[in-house]
């Protein structure tokens, strides 16, 4: 596994473990926004694997769907929790008046967990 990789994948691992003192800390809107951002590294980090270059949130989304989803290499309940959940991070970052309840956040943690754990193992069973 290459440098680019292991550091995007770092910085997902940091964005869940943030996320995750945010949700014990009752901060849910900042719960959901850094779930989201744990997601989009994850993503990012196996783009980057995949040797595919993006700009934008709306570019990793694309491009995460069109090698990583309609090939069959992921699940397309993989792409609907990440574009569910960036949503919620504009919603979350730029919506005034917008909460987030405890519920939303603990499922925006799950969600980032379960998307990370997905995509780090593809990437581990590609470098065996």
């Amino acid at each position: 596994m290459n440098e680019e990789v292991l550091k995007t994948l770092n910085e997902a691992v940091e964005c869940l473990t943030d996320a995750k003192t945010m949700y014990e800390n009752n901060r849910n809107k900042a719960t959901v926004s850094r779930a989201y951002y744990a997601m989009y590294h994850t993503a990012k980090a196996a783009l980057v694997y995949a040797n595919i270059e993006t700009y934008t949130h709306q570019g990793v989304s694309v491009q995460f769907s069109k090698y990583f989803i309609k090939t069959g290499i992921f699940d397309k309940s993989l792409i609907k929790s990440y574009n569910k959940m960036l949503d919620a991070r504009q919603k979350s970052d730029y919506e005034i008046g917008f909460s987030a309840s405890q519920d939303d956040a603990k499922h925006a943690v799950e969600e980032a967990a379960n998307f990370y754990s997905i995509v780090e193992n593809y990437i581990i069973s590609q470098n065996k």
